[in-house]
């Protein structure tokens, strides 16, 4: 039993440690916040590997880290737990599945989450950049950064689970 916490705890912190440098090589960022990048998919892997239990744990441990080390872009309540707290928990939810499908399944409605968390704090919180707009079509455009975060995760996850031993325990 000790041994398990032990590498949890490993494991756990070196998937938040491999996120936080992740997160610092984007492959595009958004003017008013947010950007794609791998910062996600060692959460997702420890998830996997771990269970969602650990996975939300770890998941809003790397929330907490993005709001206290990254750049902040809105101190709102709103902006705080959905664009931060919320998105990082609902990382953990994905789990490893024995088929594919489920698997996909699971990974997309978990990244359509998120991109929801994030509409609802551009909605609330971003209205004012919308202009004329209508804040929610703004903030459903907007925020399709985190979809196409999620296809790019995605098929690297598929890849590291056809050739790569790593969710194996």
């Amino acid at each position: 039993m000790k041994k398990d916490k032990i590498r949890f705890l490993v494991e756990g912190g070196i998937s938040l440690g491999l996120a936080i440098v992740l997160g610092l090589f984007s492959l595009f960022t958004m003017p008013q916040g947010g950007n794609i990048s791998l910062a996600t998919l060692p959460i997702v892997v420890f998830a996997m590997r771990n269970g969602w239990k650990p996975g939300v744990l770890v998941g809003l441990v790397y929330g907490i880290l993005q709001l206290i080390i990254g750049p902040i872009y809105s101190v709102h309540p709103i902006s705080i737990i959905f664009d931060y707290l919320l998105v990082g928990a609902i990382l953990g939810l994905i789990i490893n599945q024995s088929s594919d499908f489920k698997f996909i399944f699971r990974f997309a409605a978990v990244y359509i989450l998120r991109y929801l968390s994030y509409v609802l704090s551009g909605i609330v919180v971003f209205s004012s950049y919308a202009g004329d707009q209508n804040p929610v079509i703004y903030s459903l455009v907007y925020n399709s950064y985190a979809l196409v975060e999620a296809v790019v995760v995605l098929v690297i996850i598929l890849m590291l689970k056809k050739f790569s031993p790593i969710f194996k325990k």
